[in-house]
């Protein structure tokens, strides 16, 4: 799994998610649509997709008009 290739702050944060799922009784992360869930909700700031639309929305109007 991509888990490998984590170092530092991501595979603290990787073990830290993997403790915390077993004590609650979750079950593993499955698969990588799941993993990137996980990591989108931790490392992606909330207000990025909407900046990255609203960037986008300005490109096109730029483009047609």
């Amino acid at each position: 799994m991509a888990v490998i290739e984590f170092t530092d702050y991501a595979l603290i944060w990787w073990d830290q998610n993997m403790i915390s799922r077993r004590r609650s009784g979750e079950r593993p992360v499955a698969s990588w649509e799941e993993m990137e869930v996980l990591m989108r909700r931790r490392f992606v700031p909330n207000h990025y997709s909407r900046n990255l639309y609203l960037k986008l929305q300005a490109r096109l109007s730029k483009m047609y008009f």
